[in-house]
């Protein structure tokens, strides 16, 4: 095994073990035997490519859709019905046959359920699910809109919720999605105002409870969206949030041309996210936090000031002492001061994320003396720095953000698994820089990644791990140009349309994941690419250029650039980067997606159809 000559055993091991105990075996004692350290080696990276064709085939069962259309079928719902039925052609041409499909379905299944109220001599048809998109707009065309004797307000919804819970909804459907409209709200003055008529104030005649309906969606793994045609659904949506136990998005289909637009946005947002759960490993039954975001500004006198250790890596020498997987020079500096506000702000698939503030002069400027670094040049392992650094407090202290994972289990929030995210973060970041040394003579707008450390607070609740890096300031729109499998040019090309940012900017960043693939001779590269960008094209982040006490003052400047975060690597050897690191099939899977364009030509980049089958051993 070539690396293992280069890496530090102790660094080696400490992989190795992780993936074993990942895998819930024992690993025993660290391994000092160059022999039984390969043999290891290659278990371990066995049972990693097993892992990643589950995550593969997880993510294809992610692009396989099951999506029920649930209406309300009485007489003033007769222009959705129609509008449902113009608006499957555009649904299935869009998520499915077009090239540039935003989410790369493989199938689309369609099934309808039309409710009505318990006294109406038809209270329900279905259509069953189909591939077939001309079934589903015959129902359509034959779905009577017709009311009831009662004419009261109030509709069967908890009948068509059941009805749509009892469809043949495939085994082989990862995303399950569905999409109700309707006018009125369901039976019971829980969900509507008091001065609405009700035949049954008391709620459903038959029993029936959204506590039942809605455990019943979530045991399915039913994503609920509601199109909000008139306000009187919306304190039904209200009630139902509390017993779905998240927030349904709700869209405006009072103008029936809407129709198809949120239902694409529907599928495109829960087709992402299970994307994301799968290729994290996350099950639908993983447990959440608890927690619930706020996006205010927290009462910073108020909060407590917390010491912590962060942990930073240094950057690489070269490209080559990446490939060669050279440890990268840890640093820890002690006695950090923070405070973090009680609730997160944001949070992704994988992570939640709170404001927070460093209480240090000089944030990302600790400065260190390395024992493992003479004249600027690395020397022999173990290459890590133990540095205590004596707080000093800043007359204005910086913002940061610091961010958690949000599920909770086996490995979900170890100190391996934020250590690796840093690393990550820190390749990436070193590699951005010699992207750029490139392109700037072109004109390009460079790319650049925030710095990020680990945070480790002890208390008398334990140990507490969160990743920290500077917060963004101003006027910032997020915009994800890539993940780490199948997102095309054409959707990152779309998100960023949507932020007013000039196009071109796909073409750099794009170029930045193919280049890091050449540059490493196949070996890596840096994809899943997201970040903040203003409306003029710019980013803005805090800066300090004093470590004098006196003028800490946090200064703003605007620079034309693309700030990153949170990248993944994709890399041949992959005991490295996990879990995202997807290995060979995630390389295929972004020059699947890719297409080269004038400055991946400018760089003399070659097109890719295929990584090289090429062993790392």
């Amino acid at each position: 095994m070539a690396s293992s000559v280069q890496t530090p055993l102790s660094s080696l091991n400490r992989r190795l073990r992780n993936i074993c105990e990942r895998e819930g075996m024992d690993y025993g004692e660290d391994v000092l035997d160059e022999d039984e350290l390969v043999r290891r080696f290659r278990v371990a990276t066995q049972m990693t490519a097993k892992t990643i064709r589950g995550v593969m085939s997880e993510i294809k069962r992610a692009k396989t859709v099951d999506l029920c259309f649930l209406i309300d079928g009485t007489s003033s719902m007769r222009p959705h019905i129609e509008g449902v039925r113009d608006s499957v052609a555009k649904i299935v041409n869009t998520m499915v046959r077009s090239r540039a499909a935003p989410t790369g379905i493989e199938q689309l299944r369609l099934a309808v359920v039309v409710y009505r109220d318990f006294d109406n001599p038809t209270p329900m048809e279905v259509c069953q699910f189909t591939e077939s998109p001309d079934k589903c707009v015959d129902f359509c065309k034959n779905a009577k809109a017709i009311s009831g004797a009662k004419h009261d307000p109030p509709e069967d919804v908890f009948g068509g919720l059941e009805q749509a819970s009892k469809l043949q909804w495939s085994k082989d459907a990862g995303t399950r999605i569905v999409f109700h409209m309707g006018d009125s709200p369901c039976h019971g003055n829980r969900y509507h105002s008091a001065s609405m008529r009700d035949s049954y104030p008391n709620g459903d005649p038959r029993g029936r409870t959204s506590q039942d309906l809605f455990k019943r969606f979530k045991e399915l793994g039913i994503d609920y969206y509601f199109g909000k045609i008139s306000r009187h659904t919306d304190q039904m949506i209200d009630e139902f949030c509390k017993d779905y136990g998240r927030f349904i998005t709700t869209f405006s289909v009072e103008d029936v041309s809407k129709i198809a637009g949120s239902v694409i946005s529907s599928i495109s947002t829960s087709v992402e996210e299970n994307v994301e759960k799968s290729k994290l490993g996350i099950s639908r039954q993983a447990k959440l936090r608890d927690y619930r975001l706020d996006g205010g500004t927290p009462a910073w006198d108020s909060l407590p000031v917390l010491q912590g250790t962060y942990l930073v890596y240094e950057l690489p020498d070269t490209v080559e002492d990446v490939v060669d997987d050279k440890p990268l020079v840890e640093k820890q500096i002690s006695n950090v001061r923070v405070k973090i506000a009680p609730n997160p702000f944001a949070e992704g698939s994988e992570r939640i994320a709170y404001f927070g503030q460093d209480l240090f002069v000089g944030y990302g400027d600790h400065r260190a003396r390395s024992a493992t670094r003479r004249g600027g040049r690395a020397v022999s392992a173990p290459r890590r720095t133990v540095v205590v650094a004596e707080p000093t407090p800043a007359a204005t202290p910086t913002d940061i953000v610091l961010k958690e994972y949000k599920y909770l289990g086996k490995k979900q929030n170890t100190l391996e698994r934020y250590k690796t995210a840093c690393e990550a973060q820190t390749v990436a970041f070193y590699l951005a820089d010699q992207f750029n040394s490139l392109t700037g003579p072109l004109g390009e707008p460079p790319i650049k990644f925030l710095k990020t450390k680990a945070l480790l607070l002890t208390s008398s609740k334990g140990l507490r791990i969160m990743s920290c890096e500077r917060k963004f300031f101003g006027d910032v729109k997020f915009v994800k140009f890539s993940n780490n499998c199948a997102y095309s040019m054409q959707s990152a090309a779309r998100e960023v349309s949507t932020s007013g940012v000039d196009p071109r900017i796909v073409g750099t960043v794009m170029a930045f994941s193919h280049w890091t693939f050449q540059r490493t001779d196949g070996f890596l590269m840096v994809v899943d690419l997201q970040g903040c960008i203003c409306e003029d094209g710019t980013i803005t982040t805090s800066l300090q250029k004093s470590n004098d006490a006196k003028a800490a003052a946090v200064k703003k400047t605007k620079t034309k650039k693309v700030l990153m975060t949170d990248p993944a690597i994709h890399c041949l050897d992959v005991t490295r980067y996990a879990p995202l690191n997807l290995g060979r099939s995630g390389m295929q899977a972004f020059f699947n997606g890719h297409q080269c364009g004038q400055l991946c030509r400018r760089l003399g980049l070659e097109e890719v159809t295929q990584p090289s089958e090429k062993k790392y051993m």
